[in-house]
């Protein structure tokens, strides 16, 4: 797997998943909550 520019994880913080199965994590020294969606992740910045 490729990773996208800039979406390694520094220092997360907490996981977890929602009903449709998307992963959720917390990145805090990057400052950003990133969801990982479908069944091959992609990565999104909210």
């Amino acid at each position: 797997m490729v990773q996208p520019p800039g979406a390694f994880l520094h220092y997360p913080e907490g996981v977890t998943t929602d009903a449709a199965g998307n992963v959720v994590i917390v990145d805090s020294d990057n400052q950003r909550i990133r969801a990982l969606r479908g069944r091959f992740p992609r990565t999104t910045l909210i």
